[in-house]
C-alpha cells in the first residue's frame, strides 16, 4: 500500500501506503515436496518487502525472488526470466486486486523444477508479467514464491531475525489466543482481526509493504479519532486508487495480541481486509497451511522501519515543468509538520529549480534536510524539512 519514490504514470508518493496485495487466480502445478528437515533461508528486506536470493529455475541460478502469501498458486515470473530462459507458454489466467476490479489475462508459462534451500519444487505455471518496472527502492527480481509452495510442514517468517524457517511439524489446534484458524474459504491465508469491536478477515500478506488495510465498506463501519485523509496512491493490477488513512478509536486485535489506536488505511475497493509487511515486520508468524493455522509471536527484535518519506504527493515531471502542485500531504508526515498542504506549488528543492532536477527528484526525496521552496496563494516561501 505494499511505495516508491516516483510512481510511473500515476504520482509521487513520499510517506503513502505502498501497493496492496494482487489476488490472482491460481494456475496448477505438481505437489509439493515433503519437508524432511528443518532449513533457515536469510532474507533481504526491501522496506518491509521479503525478498529471497539463490533460488533456482530450472538448474540456472541464482535468481532473488520476492515471498509473497498474498500471492495465489506457486507464485510469478518476471518477462525477463521468461525470455532469458525461453519459458514455454501453457495459457492464460485471470488476474484482479480481490476487490473486484477489472480483471486481466496474463500468459502462463511452465517452469520444470524451482529450488530453493534444497527443496525442489517441479512442474509449476506460473503467471508472467513484468514486475520491475515501477519496482522503486526494492530493486530488480526475478520471480514471485506464492503461497501454494509451502503446503507441507511449517512456514516461519522472522522478520527481526532477517530468516525464513522451513521445518516439518504442525501448530496446535487453534485456541484463539496464540494459535489462529485460518478462513477455510479463502484462496490466500487470512485470519479475522478485530477493529474496534468489529470482526473484519484480513489476508495475511507479506507481499504488500503496507500496514493494516481495510475496505471501504468495512472503513465506514469503524469509528476513527477523526476522519480519514488522503494519504497517497496505490497500484493494483486493475489500475490506481487513492489510499486514505485514519487512526481507529478502539483498538485492534489479534489473538491474544492488542495494538492500540493503529493507523488504518482505508483503499475503497478491499473485499477483504489486509495486514502487511509494515504491520507483519514486528512479529513471528509460523504458518501451518496443512491444518490451516498460523501463530503470531510479538519479534524480541521488530525489523526496522523502512525509511521515512517526507509525504509530497504530487504528479512526477514528465520533462520541462517549472513548477510541481501539491495534491496534498500525508498525515503525520514531515511535510504536514512543516506546514505544507493541498494547493501549494513547489518550484524548488535544496535551492534547484524544478525545471533543472530531471531525473534527480527521487534522490532529492531521500535527502535530509531538504529544502522546499513554494509558492502559496502568489507569495514565494520556503521550509526545510528533515527525514529524522
Amino acid at each position: 500500500m505494499k511505495s516508491a519514490a516516483v510512481a510511473a504514470a500515476a504520482l509521487v508518493l513520499l510517506g503513502a501506503p505502498p501497493d496492496p496485495v494482487r489476488a490472482q487466480s491460481a494456475p496448477s502445478s505438481g505437489p509439493a515436496p515433503t519437508v524432511r528437515r528443518a532449513v533457515e533461508i536469510p532474507i533481504t528486506l526491501a522496506g518491509t518487502q521479503v525478498l529471497i536470493d539463490g533460488v533456482r529455475v530450472n538448474g540456472r541460478g541464482p535468481y532473488r525472488f520476492l515471498l509473497d502469501t498474498g500471492a495465489q498458486g506457486a507464485g510469478r515470473a518476471d518477462i525477463g526470466l521468461v525470455q532469458a530462459l525461453d519459458l514455454p507458454r501453457v495459457g492464460t489466467a485471470g488476474a484482479s486486486d480481490g476487490g473486484g476490479g477489472a480483471r486481466r489475462e496474463l500468459a502462463v508459462h511452465r517452469i520444470e523444477t524451482l529450488e530453493v534451500a534444497g527443496l525442489v519444487f517441479r512442474d509449476l505455471d506460473v503467471v508472467s508479467r513484468d514486475y520491475n518496472t515501477g519496482g522503486g527502492e526494492r530493486g530488480p527480481i526475478d520471480g514471485v514464491l506464492g503461497i501454494a509452495l509451502f503446503q507441507d510442514g511449517l512456514l516461519t517468517l522472522d522478520y527481526g531475525r532477517g530468516v525464513l524457517r522451513i521445518e516439518p511439524g504442525a501448530l496446535p489446534p487453534a485456541d484463539g489466543r496464540a494459535v489462529l484458524a485460518l478462513d477455510p474459504d479463502e484462496p490466500v491465508p487470512t485470519v479475522e482481526i478485530d477493529l474496534g469491536g468489529h470482526t473484519v478477515k484480513a489476508h495475511i500478506d507479506t507481499g504488500s509493504m503496507g500496514g493494516i488495510t481495510v475496505g471501504q465498506a468495512t472503513a465506514d463501519a469503524l469509528t476513527f479519532t477523526a476522519p480519514p485523509v488522503a494519504a497517497g496512491q496505490a497500484r493494483t493490477v486493475s489500475g490506481a486508487f487513492e489510499v486514505r488513512q485514519g487512526r481507529l478509536a478502539g483498538n485492534m486485535t489479534l489473538g491474544g495480541q492488542t495494538f492500540v489506536q493503529p493507523t488504518i488505511s482505508v483503499l475503497p475497493h478491499f473485499r477483504v481486509g489486509n495486514l502487511g509487511g509494515d504491520f507483519l515486520r514486528g512479529q513471528v508468524m509460523t504458518l501451518d497451511l496443512a491444518d490451516r493455522r498460523v501463530r503470531f509471536t510479538p519479534s524480541a527484535a521488530p525489523a526496522a522501519a523502512p525509511p521515512r518519506r517526507y509525504g509530497l504527493m504530487m504528479n512526477p515531471p514528465s520533462g520541462g515543468e517549472s513548477e510541481l502542485p501539491l495534491r496534498g500531504v500525508a498525515p503525520g508526515s514531515p511535510a504536514e509538520a512543516g506546514g505544507l498542504r493541498a494547493g501549494d506549488v513547489i518550484v524548488s528543492l535544496n535551492g534547484a529549480p524544478v525545471a533543472d532536477l530531471g531525473d534527480r527528484l527521487p534522490g532529492l526525496m531521500r535527502a535530509s534536510p531538504l529544502v522546499v521552496g513554494f509558492i502559496r496563494d502568489g507569495e514565494r516561501r520556503q521550509v526545510t524539512l528533515k527525514l529524522d
